[in-house]
Protein backbone atom coordinates (compact mmCIF):
# COMPACT_ATOMS: atom_id res chain seq x y z
CA UNK A 1 0.00 0.00 0.00
CA UNK A 2 1.55 3.15 -1.04
CA UNK A 3 0.75 6.06 1.87
CA UNK A 4 2.56 9.82 1.43
CA UNK A 5 4.89 10.25 4.50
CA UNK A 6 2.52 11.86 6.48
CA UNK A 7 -0.05 9.80 6.37
CA UNK A 8 2.36 7.43 7.26
CA UNK A 9 3.41 9.16 10.28
CA UNK A 10 -0.09 10.21 11.48
CA UNK A 11 -1.57 7.21 11.38
CA UNK A 12 1.84 4.99 12.57
CA UNK A 13 1.37 8.09 15.88
CA UNK A 14 -2.19 7.38 15.96
CA UNK A 15 -1.94 3.53 16.84
CA UNK A 16 1.26 4.31 18.53
CA UNK A 17 -0.59 6.58 20.76
CA UNK A 18 -3.50 4.16 21.31
CA UNK A 19 -3.48 1.79 25.21
CA UNK A 20 -2.77 -1.57 24.54
CA UNK A 21 -6.11 -3.09 25.24
CA UNK A 22 -8.33 -5.61 23.04
CA UNK A 23 -10.75 -3.58 20.80
CA UNK A 24 -14.08 -5.70 19.60
CA UNK A 25 -15.38 -2.78 17.32
CA UNK A 26 -13.37 -0.42 15.24
CA UNK A 27 -15.24 2.31 13.33
CA UNK A 28 -13.34 4.88 11.00
CA UNK A 29 -15.44 7.59 10.30
CA UNK A 30 -15.26 9.66 6.79
CA UNK A 31 -12.49 6.65 6.16
CA UNK A 32 -12.37 7.44 2.21
CA UNK A 33 -10.49 5.21 0.85
CA UNK A 34 -9.40 3.29 3.73
CA UNK A 35 -5.68 3.42 4.75
CA UNK A 36 -6.80 3.98 8.78
CA UNK A 37 -9.36 1.63 8.08
CA UNK A 38 -6.78 -1.27 6.62
CA UNK A 39 -3.94 -0.55 9.20
CA UNK A 40 -6.45 -0.49 11.89
CA UNK A 41 -7.54 -4.27 11.06
CA UNK A 42 -3.74 -5.33 10.81
CA UNK A 43 -3.13 -4.21 13.51
CA UNK A 44 -6.80 -5.27 15.19
CA UNK A 45 -7.27 -9.12 13.68
CA UNK A 46 -9.88 -10.11 16.36
CA UNK A 47 -11.88 -6.72 15.56
CA UNK A 48 -14.46 -6.18 13.81
CA UNK A 49 -13.25 -3.23 11.64
CA UNK A 50 -15.64 -1.01 9.66
CA UNK A 51 -14.93 2.40 7.88
CA UNK A 52 -17.81 4.55 6.53
CA UNK A 53 -17.61 7.17 4.12
CA UNK A 54 -19.72 9.57 2.11
CA UNK A 55 -17.77 8.44 -1.51
CA UNK A 56 -18.80 5.19 -3.25
CA UNK A 57 -15.55 6.08 -5.25
CA UNK A 58 -13.32 5.99 -2.48
CA UNK A 59 -15.18 3.10 -0.76
CA UNK A 60 -14.70 1.28 -3.76
CA UNK A 61 -11.18 1.24 -3.48
CA UNK A 62 -10.98 0.68 0.13
CA UNK A 63 -12.58 -2.87 -0.50
CA UNK A 64 -9.85 -3.48 -3.17
CA UNK A 65 -7.25 -2.64 -0.84
CA UNK A 66 -8.71 -4.49 1.79
CA UNK A 67 -9.91 -7.39 0.11
CA UNK A 68 -7.70 -9.52 1.20
CA UNK A 69 -6.91 -9.44 4.85
CA UNK A 70 -9.28 -12.26 6.57
CA UNK A 71 -11.27 -11.14 8.22
CA UNK A 72 -11.70 -8.27 5.54
CA UNK A 73 -13.06 -5.07 6.91
CA UNK A 74 -16.29 -3.68 6.13
CA UNK A 75 -17.07 -0.72 4.46
CA UNK A 76 -20.41 1.42 4.31
CA UNK A 77 -21.63 4.40 2.63
CA UNK A 78 -23.24 5.91 4.82
CA UNK A 79 -23.50 9.84 6.05
CA UNK A 80 -23.04 10.12 9.80
CA UNK A 81 -25.48 12.82 9.92
CA UNK A 82 -28.18 10.86 8.88
CA UNK A 83 -27.21 7.39 9.51
CA UNK A 84 -25.10 5.40 11.95
CA UNK A 85 -23.83 1.74 11.43
CA UNK A 86 -25.36 -0.89 14.01
CA UNK A 87 -24.08 -1.53 17.35
CA UNK A 88 -22.02 0.12 19.30
CA UNK A 89 -17.93 0.36 18.90
CA UNK A 90 -14.65 0.21 21.60
CA UNK A 91 -12.80 2.67 19.07
CA UNK A 92 -14.09 5.37 17.13
CA UNK A 93 -11.67 7.16 14.99
CA UNK A 94 -12.03 10.16 12.69
CA UNK A 95 -9.37 11.65 10.85
CA UNK A 96 -9.60 14.87 8.97
CA UNK A 97 -12.69 14.92 8.34
CA UNK A 98 -14.54 17.46 10.85
CA UNK A 99 -14.10 20.65 8.80
CA UNK A 100 -16.00 18.85 6.22
CA UNK A 101 -18.53 18.70 8.15
CA UNK A 102 -18.96 22.96 7.91
CA UNK A 103 -20.78 25.17 10.53
CA UNK A 104 -20.99 24.42 13.99
CA UNK A 105 -24.30 23.57 14.06
CA UNK A 106 -24.13 20.52 11.80
CA UNK A 107 -20.86 19.74 13.54
CA UNK A 108 -22.38 18.99 16.36
CA UNK A 109 -24.79 17.04 15.09
CA UNK A 110 -22.58 15.13 13.38
CA UNK A 111 -19.98 14.35 16.09
CA UNK A 112 -23.23 13.59 18.52
CA UNK A 113 -24.06 11.05 15.63
CA UNK A 114 -21.11 9.21 15.85
CA UNK A 115 -21.14 9.36 19.47
CA UNK A 116 -23.94 7.50 19.31
CA UNK A 117 -22.16 4.56 18.05
CA UNK A 118 -19.70 4.71 20.72
CA UNK A 119 -19.53 2.20 23.23
CA UNK A 120 -18.93 4.18 26.86
CA UNK A 121 -15.70 2.57 28.17
CA UNK A 122 -14.99 2.65 24.43
CA UNK A 123 -12.37 5.33 23.37
CA UNK A 124 -12.58 8.16 20.00
CA UNK A 125 -10.00 9.75 18.32
CA UNK A 126 -9.95 12.37 15.84
CA UNK A 127 -6.94 13.98 13.71
CA UNK A 128 -7.52 17.62 12.40
CA UNK A 129 -4.54 18.82 10.90
CA UNK A 130 -2.77 22.07 12.33
CA UNK A 131 0.60 23.03 14.29
CA UNK A 132 0.97 21.12 17.99
CA UNK A 133 3.81 23.17 19.34
CA UNK A 134 5.25 19.60 20.26
CA UNK A 135 2.10 18.91 22.31
CA UNK A 136 0.60 15.06 21.74
CA UNK A 137 -2.79 14.07 22.83
CA UNK A 138 -3.93 10.95 23.14
CA UNK A 139 -7.49 8.88 22.58
CA UNK A 140 -10.36 10.34 24.73
CA UNK A 141 -12.53 8.85 26.78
Amino acid sequence: MTVDPYEQHKYAATLNRLPARRFRRILDVGCSKGTFTYLAARAYPDAEVIGVDTSERALHRARVRSGHLRPAPRFLLLDMLTQAPAGLFDLVFCSEVLYYWGRESRLRQEVSSWQASWNPAGLSCSCTPGRTRGRSTGPSR
